[in-house]
């Protein structure tokens, strides 16, 4: 029974770091694509604290090894080409943007604002007691939001991890799981194609990759995990 136990406790604090690995990616990806940068986002970009949660999520299998992709964000030149002009250019304008950062623009065929999926991330938020800062004048369906969002439920599953709440803990992984298929791993995948296709050379191309990466490897392991 005692080794019954070890092995449990084992498993927890593995499943806990993985959930803190998450968490911490996904809040650092939202900042990325939120704002422009800042001398604390690129610093955080080039630490060993977020090569080492990229790094405890590939060897859980929780993503894939993508060669130059693992490479690429522990790059501090990677970190230092993230400029205030780019991000304006790219996500805020004026003008068309070369690739909207909004699901709307990828599922719905519109590059408008406050489409239906916009409506259908809001009302997904608030099922859960979330909405958004700037509500109703802001889009929900932007993609540092969505991220935003879904670090917010590793969050909490972490937090019932730490408490022994296996039911909290399949609710904030289905809830997870239920949001990657559902809104942003719709899109993230497109937004990073077109991304890379249109801007080859810019860091936010690369870091929408990984981005998209960890959305992709983390519903399969969530849905995974729940079956």
């Amino acid at each position: 029974m005692m080794e019954i136990a070890h092995a449990d406790m084992i498993e927890t604090e593995a499943l806990a770091e993985q959930a803190a690995a998450r968490h911490y990616l996904y809040q650092l990806l939202a900042r990325v694509f939120a704002e422009e940068p800042d001398d604390a986002l690129q610093e955080a970009l080039s630490s060993p604290l977020t090569a080492q949660a990229w790094r405890c999520l590939v060897e859980a299998g929780a993503v894939e090894k993508c060669g130059e992709l693992d490479s690429d964000l522990r790059r501090s030149d990677l970190a230092a080409a993230l400029s205030r002009p780019e991000y304006t250019r790219l996500f805020l304008g004026p003008g068309v943007l070369p690739v909207p950062p909004w699901e709307s623009a990828h599922t719905a065929g519109s590059r408008g604002l406050f489409s239906r999926d916009t409506l259908s991330v809001r009302k997904f938020y608030a099922s859960f007691g979330y909405r958004v800062q700037g509500y109703p004048r802001v889009s929900e369906d932007f993609l540092a939001t969505e991220l935003y969002f879904v670090a917010a439920l590793c969050r909490e599953e972490l937090h019932a991890l730490s408490e022994g709440d296996d039911a909290a803990v399949t609710r904030a992984r289905g809830t997870r799981q239920r949001f990657l298929r559902e809104h942003v791993g719709r899109w993230i995948g497109t937004f990073s194609v077109r991304l890379s296709a249109q801007e080859p050379s810019s860091a936010y191309a690369v870091l929408a990759q990984v981005a998209s990466t960890l959305v992709q490897g983390d519903g399969s392991r969530a849905e995974n995990a729940l079956q």
